[in-house]
């Protein structure tokens, strides 16, 4: 089994560079690094090379550095990475959560097998979390995962919302693994009307139960609870 994380990250513009990496240091990598099961390769698009030796400094394991979306598919094939996940560089993840899709991976008995994470929203500056619209199998969560026997199709062969054109074989995560982090240098999702805000248990027994993100740098769960209460 051959897992990879895709993750973009290309800036021309410095100030944007910085910005972005220092959240990404706050998020993405921590949780990679935080990881249960570290069979995976983590691979960073980006073409500024000055960019790669920064980003490779702050990891503990080699990255696979690549230009842009043709390369990844074609490295993808050519390596026969079964499992592609595609990873945003401001997402936080639990620390099991290379284990559930490979766990996921290994109990079906599927040729071609999409597994996603329902997301709550965290924002950056406050750490307040809030519910979020729910994905279906009619419309994708970006916290996605691509399985295939044999590697023909990309993770980013559609977006991450009509990725459901490739197979009907679903596998849905439910909330309390990822967060989808807010922050000011948000391209697309912000907070919006809909989003509810979730309370903090106050039963320490409740809490263990829910496994929620505490802070953006650790987590106090490892295992996903099929109902956690609201």
């Amino acid at each position: 089994m051959k897992h990879i994380l895709i993750t973009r990250f290309k800036y021309d513009d410095e100030n944007k560079f910085n910005s972005r990496l220092k959240i990404m240091e706050d998020t993405l990598i921590p949780s990679l690094k935080r990881q249960t099961n570290q069979n995976f390769i983590w691979c960073v698009i980006t073409r500024n090379k000055k960019h790669r030796e920064i980003i490779q400094s702050k990891y503990n394991k080699d990255i696979v550095f690549l230009n842009n979306w043709e390369e990844i598919k074609e490295h993808v094939k050519e390596n026969e990475y079964t499992i592609q996940t595609r990873q945003d560089s401001d997402d936080i993840i639990c620390d099991d959560y290379v284990k559930i899709i490979q766990d996921e991976v290994n109990k079906s008995n599927k040729d071609i097998l999409l597994i996603q994470f329902q997301p709550t929203k965290l924002h950056y500056k406050t750490k307040s979390e809030y519910h979020m619209i729910k994905y279906t199998n009619k419309f994708t969560s970006m916290f996605l995962t691509l399985y295939q026997k044999n590697v023909i199709h990309g993770v980013h062969d559609y977006k991450h919302g009509d990725m459901f054109n490739l197979t009907s074989n679903i596998i849905t995560i439910p909330e309390g693994c990822v967060n989808l982090v807010i922050h000011d240098d948000n391209m697309v999702t912000n907070l919006t009307a809909n989003d509810r805000l979730i309370k903090k248990p106050v039963n320490p027994e409740i809490k263990k139960q829910t496994l929620k993100i505490t802070s953006l740098i650790e987590t106090t769960r490892k295992t996903v609870v099929k109902n956690p209460p609201l």
